[in-house]
């Protein structure tokens, strides 16, 4: 299935999403479709890509955890067990608890 745009998930595969669809010249949406590339930063626990994944879309993600419930058809990097922190990403904006790092 070819690609003709792109979606961010919200939040972390919005800033991804923006610089893909620049990089393959492929329109940004705010919501998919059948030809739809779903991006995220990363696939961490999986449950947000498995979901998409189910109904058949393409996934792409920069990181992937082994631990994930799903692979994402693209990645770029293996976490390899380490904790991901994005510079788009502060303490008070991630969803993990600093401390327990």
């Amino acid at each position: 299935m070819p690609i003709d745009n792109v979606y961010g998930i919200p939040r972390g595969g919005l800033v991804v999403a923006v610089y893909v669809s620049h990089l393959l010249d492929k329109p940004l949406v705010l919501a998919p479709t059948r030809s739809t590339l779903i991006i995220d930063d990363i696939a961490d626990s999986g449950k947000t890509l498995l979901g998409y994944q189910m109904q058949g879309y393409k996934t792409a993600t920069i990181y992937y955890h082994k631990k994930s419930l799903t692979k994402p058809d693209i990645y770029i990097y293996d976490t390899k067990g380490e904790f991901i922190k994005f510079p788009w990403e502060t303490k008070n904006t991630a969803r993990i608890d600093y401390a327990d790092r």
